[in-house]
């Protein structure tokens, strides 16, 4: 009896293996798709039974019902929009919120009727009583812009108290907080602040209440740029 050789029974178990493993990739391939599949690859399968072409491994997305009311939503109203941020904790929505009614405050001293309807819809007198508060809360609290903001709009909103009222005590309180908040915002990095706090310290020569009336009325001669913020920030471009 002739004795077998070891190398030559693992190279026939090997391809016997091999053999049966092609016969059974070939027999599966030959099996017909089920009826739900797409009928190329790729395909995305659709709501009633269509399919949309793809490439390989992508799913498309579909387009829900609920997904297009919400886009088809409107916008809130300026008054639901204030309110919502008026009563937020957040000191930046006041400032916000004070920029939203004060497109609406500046549209109708301009008398824009076309300004009036989108900006002022439905913001009524109440709601604009509360600009200046607001602002005035935001500016206390830090945040960027609105210390400038806070005094450009003069001693209590009155932008003529500084040159016809610069000895009322009230007035001149109002000086001295402004001065100290300019310097406390410029301390923060507040660009603005550091442009109001330049043109204090090269005026040093001026007295405060004058320094301050200039800031004030004629914001154009020393930074013509800072009013731009007012006019564009809204919903849809908020203030930082």
């Amino acid at each position: 009896m002739k004795r077998v050789d070891g190398a030559g029974l693992f190279a026939a178990a090997t391809l016997i293996a091999c053999m049966a493993w092609l016969s059974l990739s070939a027999s599966r391939s030959a099996l017909p798709l089920p009826a739900h599949a797409p009928s190329q690859a790729g395909a995305v399968e659709r709501p009633g039974g269509g399919a949309s072409e793809g490439r390989a491994g992508f799913t498309a997305p579909l387009a829900l019902p609920a997904a297009r009311a919400e886009a088809a939503r409107p916008l809130p109203s300026p008054g639901a929009r204030f309110e919502a941020l008026a009563t937020s904790a957040d000191p930046r929505d006041a400032y916000r919120a004070f920029h939203l009614i004060d497109r609406c405050a500046r549209a109708r001293e301009a008398e824009a009727r076309r300004e009036i309807r989108g900006a002022c819809r439905d913001i009524g007198p109440a709601q604009l009583r509360l600009r200046l508060p607001l602002l005035e809360a935001a500016a206390r609290a830090g945040v960027p812009g609105a210390v400038t903001a806070w005094t450009g709009e003069g001693p209590f909103g009155d932008k003529t108290a500084l040159s016809q009222r610069p000895d009322d005590p009230l007035v001149v309180e109002w000086v001295r907080q402004a001065v100290a908040m300019i310097r406390a915002a410029a301390g923060r990095d507040d660009v603005a602040a550091i442009t109001q706090l330049g043109w204090l310290t090269v005026h040093w020569n001026m007295g405060d209440s004058e320094r301050l009336s200039a800031l004030v009325n004629h914001p154009a001669e020393w930074a013509p740029q800072l009013r731009a913020p007012a006019e564009t920030c809204d919903e849809s471009t908020p203030c930082r």
